[in-house]
């Protein structure tokens, strides 16, 4: 899986989940709506890529005759850090990724799993400290109480989901830092199910 670019990744994971739903293969042209792609080129260029290391064959080179010859089930990309502290842009890197089964998390095998580096202290009553890599599932239903990560009025954070009185809102759950509500907009963009944490000596 090392051999994957992020942008490479997502599209195999969006032929499994075709796959695993029993759909048909996609096309360039709904890899592109998937995947937020302005150019078919690029869509193109990532099933080019994944045919040539050997992840799926093409009859002919058709999109709906892709056949999956590996999977990736066995790794998580790691998208970069994420803020448990004040709201504020996420760091986003590519090419990581860890070598485990999201099933070990409880994460089903047709959802999109993924893992955030915690940058921060304000999640530290939730047992996640600044370094932890939180493990998130992008297609989990968040309700009450669930660890988010959300996009606030467009800035990224980490935090505990609250709903009251039909609104949500988010908690910090180290009192030294605020709860945050949400001017014009919040987005939750997966479901917190687990940490890693590195032994320090």
């Amino acid at each position: 899986m090392n051999d994957l670019t992020q942008p490479q990744l997502s599209v195999l994971q969006f032929f499994e989940q075709q796959a695993d739903s029993n759909q048909p293969a996609p096309t360039i042209r709904e890899i592109c709506g998937e995947m937020g792609y302005s150019s078919t080129k690029a869509a193109h260029d990532v099933v080019a890529a994944l045919e040539k290391k050997g992840w799926i064959s093409r009859d002919g080179g058709k999109a709906r005759s892709i056949r999956l010859l590996r999977r990736s089930n066995n790794m998580i990309p790691v998208l970069g850090g994420i803020t448990a502290g004040l709201a504020s842009e996420a760091s986003l890197t590519e090419g990581e990724t860890l070598a485990l089964n999201p099933k070990l998390f409880g994460i089903p095998a047709n959802h999109r799993a993924f893992a955030l580096r915690v940058r921060g202290e304000s999640m530290i009553g939730r047992r996640m400290f600044d370094g932890d890599l939180v493990i998130c599932d992008a297609d989990a239903e968040a309700k009450a109480g669930s660890v988010v990560v959300a996009l606030i009025d467009q800035e990224s954070t980490l935090k505990t989901m609250v709903q009251e009185r039909g609104k949500n809102w988010l908690k910090a759950e180290n009192p030294d830092y605020p709860e945050i509500f949400p001017v014009a907009s919040l987005t939750v963009q997966g479901v917190a199910y687990g940490v890693i944490r590195p032994l320090v000596t």
